[in-house]
């Protein structure tokens, strides 16, 4: 929850490697480390415990309720953080969620019964009302003093508003494409981490050859590949894929949401799956192969033996092949 507040993404990372609780609540506020995101704006701590939560099957986990009725989704549009919203809106989470009333809920004076859309409305930010309107967050919805988020905003100061949230406005609202942070593949790809175990130093592995160098991620060029892409195939670290599921915007392919793209070929990858033993085997099969369907016979006379056997011989003969010698001509003897 610590890393949450403050946005420490790669922390987060390596706590959800490790099993920690992402359902675990404060015990002061029964707030989630979700809510601790959603209120700093951080939305790469939010897209991993989304994809945590996926992965353990946790359909509920982005609407859980704080004190006061407050949802994640309630916190981000407050505070105007419009990725966060995106994101939260695109993972399911109730536009119609209700705060109860409770004096620990913050923004306690915007009445109970409060939608995100009236926090959004005192929060002020016009692209968080866009988008939630946009998405289908009722503007006639009152709270317990009678209020719209029109209302609200007007409390608040926010009059440039107005436009977005009146009942009346015939204003056209924009429409949004999904998320740049829905991650599809993150949720199989951290379940992955957690089967093969993350290797989480970056020291070469090949200096003390323990991994063959033909074996390498072409992204880190340090640790074995051990999962490959779905649809294109090509194989990465798992540390390689868990960061680049974890960073990297999606691309925004028809029917299939969240994708990311892939750092070798660009093409939009769904999900990762662990790598097959069959592959390694082909990889290590394919240079005797290559050297047996070559011109050369694949096996050595009995000269070349005797010669590769004697360490000298070997490096005077390398030495002779790798030396032109020039032209010599006797001079011509005079009668």
């Amino acid at each position: 929850m610590q890393a949450c507040r403050f946005g420490h993404w790669e922390v987060v990372q390596t706590l959800l490697v490790f099993r920690c609780n992402v359902s675990k609540a404060d015990s002061l506020s029964s707030r989630t480390a979700l809510h601790a995101a959603a209120a700093g704006g951080h939305v790469k701590c939010a897209r991993l415990l989304l994809a945590a939560a996926a992965a353990a099957g946790g359909g509920r986990f982005v609407n859980r309720a704080a004190s006061g009725g407050v949802t994640a989704l309630h916190l981000a549009a407050l505070h105007g953080h419009v990725d966060c919203v995106h994101l939260l809106i695109d993972e399911h989470a109730d536009l119609a969620a209700q705060t109860l009333p409770c004096v620990a809920a913050p923004m306690g004076s915007i009445g109970a019964g409060s939608t995100p859309l009236h926090y959004a409305a005192a929060g002020g930010e016009v692209k968080c009302c866009q988008i939630l309107v946009s998405r289908g967050a009722d503007r006639t919805a009152v709270n317990c003093n009678g209020w719209l988020p029109v209302d609200v905003a007007r409390t608040w100061g926010c009059h440039w508003l107005e436009h977005v949230l009146s009942p009346k406005s015939h204003l056209p609202i924009p429409k949004f494409p999904p998320s740049g942070y829905l991650s599809s593949p993150l949720p199989s790809v951290l379940t992955l981490a957690r089967d093969c175990g993350l290797v989480l130093n970056t020291s070469s592995e090949f200096s003390d050859g323990g991994v063959d160098e033909s074996d390498a991620c072409a992204v880190c060029l340090e640790r074995p590949c051990n999962v490959a892409a779905e649809v294109c195939g090509h194989e990465l670290c798992v540390k390689c894929a868990l960061d680049l599921c974890s960073v990297i915007k999606s691309y925004d392919v028809p029917g299939i949401a969240g994708s990311i793209p892939c750092p070798l070929c660009r093409s939009g990858i769904a999900s990762f799956r662990k790598r097959a033993a069959s592959e390694a085997e082909d990889e290590e099969l394919e240079p005797d192969l290559n050297s047996a369907c070559s011109g050369g016979s694949h096996y050595k006379s009995a000269g070349e033996h005797t010669a590769s056997s004697s360490p000298e011989k070997k490096r005077s003969t390398d030495s002779d092949q790798g030396i032109i010698l020039p032209l010599y001509s006797p001079p011509a003897v005079l009668s």
